[in-house]
């Protein structure tokens, strides 16, 4: 059974997360500047670094990048940057993938200013219910992990989501099976109804 891990730190199914300065890349890898490691020092770095391996055609997407108000890095700067990886994300049509903390409402304005043509997917959401729709009716689309509120997966879309381990040891197979309890379908159906096969 195909159980695609969209956003992962180990070897998967799906798509390894790749962080700045790593250079081992894989068969299936996400990139982008995360807001915890940036700094001014590196920004334009880092800005390159994803610029000149996003074009590795092992490369699904762009991320994780986004918008953390609880990191120490600069909120201006994190904007900086997420909007230079929102450019990228467009140029070489690859799905954006968020972190975001405590900045939704700037993610769903700069969603309508950009307009993407690529899908954004929010990565390991935990937030609640009405939250998972606001996000859903402007198109973005989640990504559920080991732990999240599951009245927010059970009124997201089926088409709208998609499963993650991230740092978990949990195999992913267990979360596609919880999810699809929640959603009263059977593993098979779940996997048939959600977003992965559309986008990846």
């Amino acid at each position: 059974m195909d159980y695609f891990d969209l956003h992962a730190h180990h070897p998967c199914f799906g798509i390894l997360n790749i962080e700045y300065p790593h250079t081992t890349f894989t068969d299936s890898f996400s990139i982008g500047v995360h807001p915890w490691y940036l700094t001014n020092d590196n920004k334009i770095a880092y800005v390159r670094y994803v610029t000149e391996n996003i074009q590795n055609p092992g490369c699904r997407a762009v991320g994780e990048c986004g918008l953390d108000k609880l990191c120490d890095t600069d909120f201006s700067l994190q904007k900086e940057a997420f909007e230079e990886m929102i450019k990228l994300s467009e140029q070489y049509n690859k799905p954006l993938i968020i972190h975001c903390v405590k900045a939704y409402n700037e993610i769903i304005q700069l969603h309508k200013i950009s307009k993407p043509t690529q899908p954004w997917i929010i990565h390991g959401f935990r937030g609640k219910p009405q939250l998972a729709l606001s996000l859903t009716q402007q198109g973005i689309y989640l990504s559920f992990g080991e732990n999240y509120n599951e009245q927010s997966l059970a009124v997201t879309p089926n088409e709208y989501i998609f499963i993650e381990t991230d740092e978990s040891d949990i195999f992913i197979g267990e979360l596609y099976k919880k999810a699809a309890r929640i959603k009263h379908l059977s593993t098979e159906q779940f996997i048939d109804t959600i977003a992965y096969k559309r986008i990846f």
